[in-house]
């Protein structure tokens, strides 16, 4: 069972991740600053609305069905993120960090012993899955108390000292060996996903009220430090400041996905893997290349050509060759009546 709301969601989060890649590889922060604040408010919402979208999604697809049904599939989808995330890693490795070919390469990126940039994200929702197939049962019961329990859990991971660990350990629960999504820190968005899809909730000032407060700790840090807080690993007010902006997103999707002129958009949300993953290759082939300039127009233009890219080769590999058959069947059926009609 899909929910046009949240692919709608998630395609606002896809546009805006792409975007920001875009944005991060072709253009210099340092004389652009207001797209650095752009980069940097995408940043903020984006690894977290996709965690509250997987955990809205959960419910929907795994949650609300018994366990002998769902795990297959949890572990399938598993598997898909995780080969997601070994393109994406050789992939900037070969054209990004231009290492010569090596078997180690490979290994060190199965193994998870080098974590390429751009791809971190794609291994944390792999461990998300796996924490979702551990705590199946436990996450069936999400309710208000739940909710609430989470939120303090996820804060004290934040506050809790970080150490040098393995890249594994670190996807669980944080390090401070380099850029890294871990879940523990982000488990409270996951978990306000599931009750939502549970409540199906429409505008509420007490969602809005513990939204607002939550990223008021943001603006509050941001204004008094005069610094963004720590995104590497998560502090606190960097875990808790999306929250006022993905209750909008939250609200917007669920108006957008009821008018039909807007269906473009969840279908990217449907999609959002694949437009994440070849995204990717194309910005790293790019910037590889050489074939550009470090501005934002260009870093814009990009960003609308490589969407009209990957729009268009969605559009031809869009139907499996069973609806093809089928289509085609159709499609020769309709002229065999037109033909019908003409003679007549």
């Amino acid at each position: 069972m899909r929910d046009k709301s949240i692919d709608s969601f998630k395609g606002i989060l896809t546009i805006f991740m792409v975007y920001c890649h875009c944005l991060q590889f072709f253009v210099n922060f340092e004389r652009s600053r207001t797209f650095y604040y752009i980069s940097e408010y995408i940043n903020l919402t984006t690894f977290s609305g996709f965690m509250f979208a997987f955990g809205y999604a959960a419910h929907l697809a795994y949650l609300s069905k018994p366990f002998s049904k769902a795990g297959n599939s949890i572990l399938k989808n598993a598997g898909k993120t995780l080969v997601a995330f070994y393109v994406s890693s050789l992939a900037f490795r070969i054209f990004i960090d231009k290492v010569p070919y090596n078997p180690r390469v490979i290994y060190d990126i199965l193994l998870f012993r080098h974590m390429a940039g751009w791809s971190e994200f794609l291994a944390s929702f792999t461990v998300i899955m796996l924490v979702l197939l551990a705590f199946f049962f436990l996450f069936k019961k999400v309710n208000g108390l739940f909710v609430a329990l989470t939120f303090v859990f996820s804060i004290v991971m934040c506050i809790v000292p970080y150490m040098d660990t393995s890249i594994i350990v670190g996807l669980v629960i944080g390090d401070k060996n380099g850029p890294s999504f871990p879940v523990l820190q982000y488990l409270i968005y996951f978990v306000i996903g599931i009750y939502f899809a549970k409540g199906r909730f429409e505008f509420k000032w007490l969602h809005l009220g513990i939204a607002a407060l939550s990223s008021l700790i943001f603006i509050v840090y941001l204004i008094n430090k005069k610094q963004l807080p720590s995104r590497f690993p998560p502090s606190a007010p960097w875990i808790l400041g999306a929250m006022l902006f993905l209750y909008g997103y939250y609200l917007l999707s669920r108006t957008i996905s009821k008018n039909k002129y807007m269906d473009w958009l969840s279908d990217i949300g449907k999609n959002s893997l694949y437009y994440l993953l070849a995204s990717n290759i194309l910005i790293f082939a790019m910037k590889s290349s050489g074939f550009y300039r470090m501005s934002p127009a260009f870093a814009s233009i990009l960003f609308i050509i490589i969407m009209i890219i990957l729009v268009y080769l969605k559009h031809l590999i869009r139907f499996s060759p069973k609806e093809k058959e089928v289509k085609t069947m159709n499609d020769t059926l309709d002229a065999l009546e037109l033909s019908k009609k003409a003679a007549v």
